[in-house]
């Protein structure tokens, strides 16, 4: 496929069907064929379809999400003011990525009243630079904090410490990966200059109820366990050379 960048629009295609995928001719046939599969295991939305230029990193992403879904004791990104949608709408926002914002604003649109957020839901969605405005609940308040102090590189000692006596050690470390997921995302999107079209971006009204949110969460779940098994099975230990380069500088007194 040739492709040339023009001014303005997305700087790799956006791979849509099974023809694009043949059309790429950087990748081998195995590649094509996973490309292929991947269309029934990923959302179906623009920024996975950018993705779909390498397949391998679309498994790669997506398993990443999948696995810390599956971690996160039943919230969701979908799950209106949980930490995933909180954290996802604060990086968006914060680095200026269009694509992101648009899509999670839609979905949030969506899923406030069915939730039985209403008008409030509404207001607490302007409010995300307002961290402190008594519509938030503590741990809302927390969730955002937290996530601003991360990637502004502002953490302190008493955030941290809040963090840890609310979520436990094991969450935030959690917590702290899903913010460096969407981080990640965020700026592979705005390096391919994605922006957000509501045309084809759009949540269809009604998409994210209590219990759509539920079962996707719940057909997740295994996803922790599945990983665990490829890599305490199925994976090759970690070779290096370290342990044998600190014994040799320790016998030659470099050390």
């Amino acid at each position: 496929m040739d492709f040339k960048i023009e001014p303005g629009k997305n700087r790799l295609p956006l791979i849509r069907n099974e023809e694009m995928v043949d059309e790429l001719d950087n990748l081998d046939d195995e590649q094509k064929a996973l490309g292929k599969k991947n269309f029934s295991m990923l959302p179906p939305t623009e920024g996975w379809m950018m993705l779909g230029n390498d397949p391998d990193c679309a498994v790669l992403w997506q398993v990443f999400e999948r696995t810390l879904t599956s971690l996160m004791g039943g919230d969701m990104q979908a799950s209106p003011f949980g930490f995933m949608n909180l954290s996802t709408m604060i990086i968006a926002k914060e680095m200026g990525n269009e694509y992101t914002w648009g899509c999670m604003s839609a979905g949030l649109m969506s899923a406030i009243p069915d939730h039985g957020y209403g008008y409030r839901g509404m207001v607490k969605n302007q409010m995300l630079d307002y961290p402190d405005c008594d519509c938030w609940t503590d741990e809302e308040r927390l969730c955002m904090k937290f996530t601003k102090a991360m990637i502004k590189s502002e953490m302190t000692d008493e955030i941290m410490q809040e963090a840890i006596d609310s979520w436990g050690s094991s969450m935030v470390v959690r917590r702290m990966s899903w913010i460096c997921y969407i981080v990640g995302m965020s700026m592979m999107q705005q390096a391919m200059n994605m922006k957000y079209d509501i045309e084809t971006e759009i949540f269809p009204y009604g998409t994210w109820t209590p219990e759509n949110v539920k079962m996707t969460v719940d057909n997740l779940m295994d996803t922790k366990d599945q990983l665990r098994k490829f890599w305490t099975e199925d994976l090759n230990t970690f070779v290096s050379a370290e342990k044998e380069m600190r014994a040799k500088a320790a016998a030659e007194g470099l050390e």
